[in-house]
C-alpha cells in the first residue's frame, strides 16, 4: 500500500473517456481535492480529451469548480489540426522551477510556430463562434434524444455531458454482461453504423464526440442512425 510520503501526485480525467465516458458522482472531485490538500499531494487534471468545450464548458473541471495544481491539455487546443500540447500550473508549482531549479527538458518540436499558430486560430474560432455554448446546447439535445434508446434489450446505459456521450451495449440488462469485444455482435454494430455514414468508436461502449459546431439536424441524424444500427444488430442475433 502507498501512503502520502510515497505519492507525488494524483492524475485523473474530470470525465474518464477511455474507461467508457464515466461521469463522476456528486462530491467526488471536491473530496479528492480535500484529500490531496490534506496530504500535500498535487492534483493533476487531465483535460486532453475533456478540454476546450467538449463537455459544454471550456474545461470539464469547471463543472465542479475544480482547480487542479497542474492541468494538461492537447487535442482540442488545435482541434487536431496540428500536434500540440500544453501544461498549466498554479503559482506554487511554478515557484519550484525558478532560478537554478529550472526544468531543462528538450522537446524536438517544442514551441513549433505552425502548431502554435493553428492553436491560436482554433481558440479564436471557439470563442468567436460561441462553440462552447453550442456544445452545451447541442449536448443537452443529444443526451435527451439518446434517452429514447434505453428500451432496446442490448442498451445497458446512456451517459454523457455536453458533446461527449457513451452508450453501453450489453448482452443482458439484469447481469450487465457485455458482448465480446471484438465479437460478431460488436462487429455487426460497427458495420451498421459505418454503412449509415456514422464514424465513431463502436465497442462495448459506443463513444460519441461530435464536432462542437454540430447542428440540431445532425444531432437528430446521429440518434436516428444509432437506433437503426442497434436494431439491425439485435434482429440479426435474435435479441429483438
Amino acid at each position: 500500500y502507498e501512503n502520502p510520503e510515497t505519492i507525488a501526485a494524483v492524475i485523473a480525467e474530470p470525465i474518464s473517456a477511455s474507461n467508457g465516458i464515466v461521469i463522476p458522482p456528486s462530491g467526488y472531485w471536491q473530496r479528492l481535492r480535500q484529500i490531496c490538500d490534506k496530504h500535500d499531494v498535487l492534483l493533476i487534471t487531465d483535460e486532453v480529451i475533456n478540454g476546450f468545450g467538449r463537455t459544454g464548458k471550456m474545461f470539464a473541471s469547471n463543472h465542479w469548480d475544480l482547480v487542479g495544481d497542474i492541468l494538461t491539455m492537447a487535442k482540442g487546443l488545435s482541434s487536431g489540426y496540428a500536434p500540440i500540447g500544453g501544461v498549466m500550473c498554479r503559482p506554487h508549482v511554478m515557484e519550484v522551477f525558478k532560478g537554478d531549479n529550472k526544468l531543462s527538458h528538450l522537446l524536438t518540436y517544442g514551441g513549433h510556430a505552425v502548431a502554435c499558430a493553428a492553436a491560436l486560430a482554433n481558440l479564436d474560432i471557439i470563442q468567436n463562434e460561441n462553440l462552447v455554448d453550442n456544445s452545451a446546447k447541442m449536448g443537452a439535445r443529444l443526451l435527451k434524444e439518446l434517452e429514447g434508446l434505453r428500451s432496446p434489450p442490448t442498451v445497458g446505459d446512456i451517459r454523457g455531458l455536453g458533446l461527449i456521450a457513451g452508450i453501453e451495449i450489453i448482452k443482458d440488462k439484469e447481469t450487465k454482461e457485455r458482448f465480446s469485444d471484438p465479437g460478431d455482435e460488436i462487429k455487426t454494430l460497427g458495420d451498421a453504423l459505418l454503412t449509415r455514414k456514422l464514424m465513431t468508436r463502436a465497442a462495448s461502449i459506443i463513444s460519441l464526440s461530435p464536432p462542437l459546431c454540430i447542428t440540431s439536424d445532425e444531432v437528430d441524424r446521429i440518434v436516428e442512425i444509432l437506433d437503426g444500427a442497434i436494431g439491425d444488430m439485435e434482429r440479426k442475433f435474435g435479441y429483438a
